[in-house]
């Protein structure tokens, strides 16, 4: 990037550091040799909170090095990803990782992108999932418990083929588990674009179980997508949101809601109930 070019990406972040104030996540602009260009609100504001003295907020503080310089594994994977986008050998990055301060525990998810028009600056956003993986965490020691009490319970009389999509690793297996246990097939994939990937391979659930919040890809999409090849197939999403807005913004027919957390038995009763299955 040559200096023309470096002031008409500065005028540019002024307009966009206008939008990046107004989002919850911490955002900040680097460029390709790992400057911090510009800073959001929010990063700010987290800076303060954690005592960060730096007037500027981390702004032309190289981001790489600081990196480089963590012991932690995410950070060094943080930096290749980066990278990766920078270099466009990637569209895009995501890491979920932790960052847990003296008093609380907390987590949080990076994602890059390149800011449009400009593809020698990314966008770095962390945004705080701690609400999420706690609920997460929750969840599996509530299915692992409710596995044990409902295992040798094989009630259905008709074998289900149920694929299970979720990008959190211990709450997909422990949920394929479970159902594998109740006498129902089950192919996984731990994001939308996995799940695609099985259904273009030949893969036909009778139903989709699925998370909301995955990286990529939400559950909406998925659905849609899934449904351009078969039409109408029934299907369950798994989310925090106890209002149902999301199915009925969405305007899903033959879709169900299931709150997390949840009990496996509850669970396996509305995959027949959605199914049609006998229970």
């Amino acid at each position: 990037m040559d200096d023309t070019e470096r002031g008409d990406a500065l005028a540019e972040l002024e307009f966009q550091k206008a939008i990046f104030d107004g989002l919850a996540a911490h955002i900040a602009v680097v460029d390709s040799h790992g400057t911090i260009l510009s800073v959001n609100a929010a990063w700010q504001a987290f800076g303060e909170a954690n005592g960060l003295r730096d007037k500027q907020f981390g702004v032309g503080v190289n981001y790489f090095s600081v990196c480089r310089a963590a012991v932690d594994p995410d950070a060094r994977a943080a930096l290749k990803g980066i990278k990766q986008v920078l270099s466009a050998a990637r569209p895009s990055f995501y890491l979920e990782y932790p960052c847990h301060s003296p008093d609380e525990q907390r987590w949080f998810a990076l994602r890059a992108t390149p800011l449009i028009g400009y593809p020698s600056l990314v966008v770095v956003a962390h945004e705080n999932i701690t609400e999420r993986v706690i609920t997460d965490n929750r969840l599996e020691a509530q299915l692992r418990a409710s596995a044990v009490t409902t295992a040798g319970d094989t009630s259905t009389s008709k074998q289900l083929v149920l694929l299970v999509v979720d990008d959190n690793a211990a709450l997909l297996k422990v949920t394929a588990d479970f159902l594998a246990r109740m006498n129902v097939q089950v192919h996984t994939a731990a994001d939308g674009i996995k799940a695609i990937e099985l259904l273009d391979s030949g893969v036909k659930p009778d139903c989709i179980l699925t998370d909301y919040h995955m990286p990529g890809m939400n559950g909406i999409d998925l659905i849609r997508h899934a449904r351009e090849q078969v039409d109408d197939i029934a299907c369950i999403i798994m989310s925090g949101d106890p209002s149902g807005e999301i199915i009925s913004a969405a305007n899903l027919s033959h879709c169900a809601l299931i709150q997390k957390p949840f009990e496996l038995r509850d669970l396996f009763t509305l995959i027949n109930q959605t199914t049609g299955s006998s229970s």
